[in-house]
């Protein structure tokens, strides 16, 4: 038997994390507990509750991101600067532009896969790749050349799990650099694609501007990663 899927998921994420960063904050008023602290353990249950796990490579790129002081830098570049020195022994770039190893079909692909597995939500086949790009010279130049896949290539099979491992964690740290620098301020129904799960976040941007405005976000995480160290 069929069940209907939950109307607006994203918005419901975004209400429950309202509703729970809020009585941190009431915690944080009544206690005497160091805040940072306090922070770690709130995102170490969020994400757990989020994600089904909380690994310890995780673990260290969260304690980097609450137990240091980030707020000089717009949250990608902390994001992709806590992700990139750390030691994975993955590749310095994905997106080299003599020879890119992912492509946008593959952040989409990865986009496919997570609203499936998470709210059993299929979209459809079709996009076409943004037309008016907003960003640097060189990340124009570079969304257009992998825009679309022209002839073979030779992928490590393990990209795929790697890209959407990277954009998860891009998307919590972003997060927690957001709440650190704005802990008084947040506001239901404001900034949904930031306030929110990773799959939450990505619903809504999808929902509300459309896929190509979500792969372009998600290639300008890919790009700020391969641009740091």
């Amino acid at each position: 038997m069929d069940y209907p899927r939950p109307k607006h998921p994203e918005k419901a994420l975004h209400d429950m994390f309202i509703l729970n960063i809020n009585r941190l904050i009431e915690n944080m008023e009544d206690t005497k507990a160091e805040h940072d602290d306090m922070l770690y353990n709130f995102f170490s249950q969020f994400i757990q509750a989020s994600l089904g796990q909380f690994d310890e490579t995780f673990k260290k790129m969260v304690s980097l991101a609450i137990y240091n002081d980030f707020s000089n830098l717009n949250p990608r570049v902390a994001a992709a600067r806590i992700i990139k020195n750390i030691d994975l022994g993955w590749p310095d770039l994905f997106m080299e532009f003599d020879k890119p190893r992912i492509y946008l079909s593959d952040i989409r692909n990865t986009i496919v896969f997570e609203f499936w597995s998470t709210f059993q939500h299929m979209i459809e086949a079709q996009w076409m790749p943004e037309t008016n790009t907003s960003g640097t010279e060189e990340q124009n130049e570079l969304y257009k050349k992998v825009a679309h896949t022209i002839g073979s290539r030779i992928l490590d099979p393990k990209d795929s799990e790697r890209i959407n491992q990277m954009l998860t964690w891009m998307h919590y740290l972003k997060l927690i650099h957001y709440v650190k620098n704005n802990i008084n301020e947040l506001q239901q129904n404001e900034h949904i694609e930031i306030l929110n799960t990773c799959s939450g976040a990505w619903l809504y941007t999808y929902n509300k501007y459309g896929m190509a405005k979500l792969i372009w976000e998600l290639f300008l995480d890919i790009t700020h990663y391969d641009n740091e160290g």
